[in-house]
Order: C-alpha cells, then structure tokens, then sequence
C-alpha cells in the first residue's frame, strides 16, 4: 500500500496484534504487552495480555494496527 502527501510516499505498515519477529514490541502486540528482557512481568502485563489473546480467539481474528510515518514521525490514521 501507498500513500502519499503530496511531497513524498509515506510508509505503511501493517501488523497484527500478534506482530512480527522484526518488529519492536510495542503496547499493540503480545510481546509487548508482556514485555522483554528488560522489563519485569507483572500480574497486570500477563493478565492484559491474556485478555488480548481471548478476545483475539473469540473474535476469529487478529486486529490490524496501521502506522504511516513520513520518515520523521508516526501520522495519525
């Protein structure tokens, strides 16, 4: 997908709630809601966690998060 502003192509992407091994846990997807290395697991991170996973199963589906960025900050979408 393209999308442009009139000056240059932005970048898309897309990204399930799950996310990608490539991409940087963030608070969107289960590896960043439980956190990493250097982060402690909490009783609260696990049970948001938990809670996306069911709503992920129940719905047959994984949400899609978009992000557009023009090279030097994220976009609203």
């Amino acid at each position: 997908m393209t999308v442009t502003d009139g000056f240059a192509d932005l970048k898309v992407t897309l990204t399930d709630i799950l996310g990608q091994v490539s991409d940087a846990a963030s608070d969107d997807t289960i590896l960043g809601i439980l956190g990493d290395a250097d982060v402690a697991l909490t009783g609260s991170s696990i049970s948001e966690a938990l809670r996306v996973v069911q709503l992920t199963i129940d719905e047959d589906y994984a949400d899609l998060k978009m992000t557009v960025t023009d090279g030097f900050a994220d976009l609203k979408v």
